[in-house]
């Protein structure tokens, strides 16, 4: 805000992405590659980003498709349920196999539950999850979201087929609901963001959000 009322130039050290590049550029060179580099999918930065992403979501590193994220740096894909346990052991740091992940996990991710607005800033979903220390959130492209649960030993990742993100609160409302044992404040909190009911322009009530979201309870093998 500050820049705009200066009327400075857009810079891309102010994107909301910077903070990723910077640490890649970092790593590129802390691994003896070439700084300016450090975007390339043959790089060491990016193979080691490839190796602790297919690390944490339990992901056999041959089967992954690579693409590219709006900010030009290759995306790795993985399934699904590979982002619910990706998330799950980051819940979840003892579950981490590899030794050096796990240590650097445990050095960085409380980071996130006490500085929570540097996730994405103030207001948004996630900054807002990662308020309590019992869950460890982050909102991705396209409708994708994921959550781990300490407490619980638990990970959570879904996917809107519509790309749409306006309903995220109301579906982990409702699987933290079936869950229970929820931070209330956290409740609360997705309430406030989508609210049940649907209001028009005079403040009427003209509709309401309903879930149809059923755990599946079986034990899993």
């Amino acid at each position: 805000m500050e820049l705009l009322k200066k009327d400075l130039p857009p810079r891309k050290f102010y994107h909301n992405c910077a903070g990723k590049h910077a640490g890649a550029m970092l790593l590129q060179r802390e691994l003896g590659g070439k700084t300016e580099d450090y975007w390339r999918p043959d790089s060491p930065a990016q193979k080691e980003i490839k190796r602790a992403v297919m690390a944490l979501s339990e992901t056999n590193e041959d089967n992954t498709k690579v693409g590219i994220d709006g900010c030009g740096v290759p995306v790795f894909a993985v399934g699904i349920k590979n982002i619910a346990a990706g998330y799950k052991n980051l819940a979840c740091i003892n579950t981490i196999r590899d030794e050096k992940l796990r240590e650097a996990a445990a050095r960085y991710l409380p980071r996130i539950n006490r500085y929570p607005h540097m996730i994405r800033g103030t207001g948004y979903l996630c900054s807002l999850m990662n308020r309590d220390s019992n869950l460890i959130s982050k909102d991705g492209a396209a409708g994708v979201y994921g959550c781990g649960m300490r407490k619980e030993r638990l990970g959570i990742s879904f996917k809107m087929s519509s790309g749409e993100d306006t309903v995220w609160p109301l579906i982990l409302k409702s699987i933290f609901t079936q869950i229970g044992g929820q931070n209330p404040q956290t409740l609360e909190m997705l309430d406030k963001l989508r609210p049940d009911s649907v209001f028009n322009d005079n403040d009427f009530v003209v509709g309401h959000y309903e879930s149809l979201i059923c755990l599946d309870r079986k034990p899993i093998r």
